[in-house]
């Protein structure tokens, strides 16, 4: 009986290679069309290459730009900083009538300050988007305040 299910096991595998043959080459066309196929693909994948270098570039660029603006901004930062602590200097050599509406003006512009770097510390970890936002809000408090600070300091002088 095992004989016997042994042959029956070698007809089935002897008839599904005569009929389905062993050929385990693609089906593909030989000639021209084959090449044509071939120098698709490979323009396909170079064109892949290109565009993940592209990408590259970008996020380079991007990243860059960034840490140009962080520089800029940082360095702005200082000097709103030295410019608030010479306006503080300033202020206690005023006289009394003078320095309690300005003390409170002079507060104002250290808190805007404050709330103006808390806010580019949470830039740094912003997404694409939101960054380009908020880069263009950041200038404009940044402008804001440098012209404040330069009202104040008017004041002081005066």
């Amino acid at each position: 009986m095992f004989s016997h299910c042994k042959s029956m096991l070698l007809l089935g595998i002897g008839a599904s290679v005569a009929l389905f043959g062993c050929d385990t080459a693609p089906d593909r066309p030989a000639g021209p069309e084959s090449d044509l196929a071939e120098e698709a693909r490979e323009v396909g994948e170079e064109i892949k290459e290109e565009a993940r270098e592209l990408g590259d570039r970008f996020q380079e660029a991007v990243s860059e730009q960034r840490a140009r603006f962080d520089r800029e901004f940082s360095d702005e930062l200082d000097v709103l900083d030295r410019q608030i602590a010479a306006l503080s200097e300033k202020l206690e050599e005023a006289g009394d009538d003078a320095r309690e509406g300005l003390n409170e003006s002079l507060a104002t512009l250290e808190t805007q300050r404050d709330a103006l770097r808390a806010e580019w510390q949470g830039l740094k970890e912003a997404s694409k988007d939101r960054w380009e936002q908020a880069k263009s809000e950041l200038a404009q408090a940044m402008d804001d305040l440098e012209q404040k600070l330069s009202e104040l300091s008017e004041d002081i002088t005066r």
